[in-house]
């Protein structure tokens, strides 16, 4: 007994030094990056009229396809002689974090800012969904779009479920490739209770709280009936909001899309369950859209230092500490 507490202290502490060190690491690489200056901030004006608030912005722009159906790409509006009315791009790739919800909001409001020289926004997604707050946010940046009187595309090539299509459902259009995944229309957490494996070396996890239901279910407390209650009833009522907003937005049987199930984006067409209204990749449909006119894909710039290291550190920091110390609703 007392070697199996001593190894599961070490692990502890191994992984709290690891924590540790990473943090120190990501820090030290802020400060770095930040005294030499990355990014650059862009020009804020451009002969487009394109205002750009936020110095991470880029604007690359495609003119419409010529008679020889060649795209023309320039990374400077101002480079082009005659600006037309044309198309706003924005690509999100999601994970359960959102972690791209900051930079998805700022082009919004780009977009927003420059709203006169667009006729539609177009947000490609590719995301299985995560936290519920973190996914209801980016919905509520989707209806942003909608509110700024625009129309607004949501095109899907790999997945958009669950809180991924959460944040299409604003759309005033969603398209999707025929193997996309689309749906899940549900509410999930998950976890390992510890309880009673603690309990088994003598460990008894202290608790305190200022309120009856500040604590239900939590992987170090012992599991009860009412508070597994509760729990449901949180899921429920976040499910109740997830199918408030579907049947804002879409026309659909709730009680045949709303089962947790998922489809794909030709299953949901063939079925005629209203979660898609076209077949198509973002690229087919783009290029489509890039026959008649320009198309303005909004970029954030980031900074080269934290691309790859930086990112995998800091998810990987706070996955650890969420699955060792919190419960996450997940849509």
């Amino acid at each position: 007994m007392e070697n199996l507490l001593n190894a599961l202290a070490g692990q502890v502490t191994g992984l709290l030094h690891l924590i540790f060190n990473i943090a120190l690491f990501v820090l030290a690489l802020k400060l770095l990056t930040k005294f030499l200056g990355f990014p650059a901030k862009l020009q804020a004006n451009d002969s487009c009229n394109m205002r750009l608030i936020h110095p991470t912005t880029t604007v690359k722009l495609y003119s419409r396809l010529d008679n020889t159906g060649q795209k023309k790409e320039t990374s400077k509006p101002s480079q082009v002689r005659e600006c037309t009315k044309g198309t706003a791009v924005i690509t999100f790739n999601g994970d359960v974090a959102a972690s791209g919800a900051d930079f998805l909001a700022e082009m919004v409001d780009e977009i927003i800012l420059n709203k006169e020289r667009f006729n539609r926004a177009v947000v490609v997604i590719n995301s299985p969904g995560g936290g519920v707050s973190q996914y209801g946010r980016l919905y509520a940046e989707m209806e942003r779009l909608v509110q700024a009187q625009l129309e607004l595309v949501s095109c899907i090539d790999v997945v958009a479920a669950s809180g991924g299509y959460l944040m299409a459902l604003p759309s005033t259009k969603i398209v999707a490739a025929p193997w996309a995944t689309v749906g899940s229309i549900g509410v999930v957490t998950e976890f390992i209770n510890f309880h009673d494996i603690l309990k088994n070396l003598g460990i008894t996890p202290v608790l305190v709280t200022a309120g009856k239901l500040k604590r239900t279910v939590t992987p170090l407390s012992e599991v009860k009936e009412e508070a597994l209650e509760h729990l449901k009833a949180q899921l429920e009522a976040f499910h109740s909001m997830f199918k408030s907003c579907l049947s804002k937005y879409r026309q659909v049987d709730l009680d045949a899309v709303a089962t947790g199930e998922f489809w794909t984006a030709s299953q949901a067409v063939e079925m005629d369950l209203g979660l898609v209204d076209e077949l198509a990749t973002s690229h087919q449909y783009l290029m489509n859209l890039n026959g008649s006119e320009d198309l303005f894909y909004f970029e954030h710039k980031v900074n080269p230092w934290e691309r790859r290291f930086t990112r995998f550190a800091i998810k990987a920091v706070d996955h650890a500490i969420a699955k060792l110390t919190e419960i996450h609703f997940h849509v």
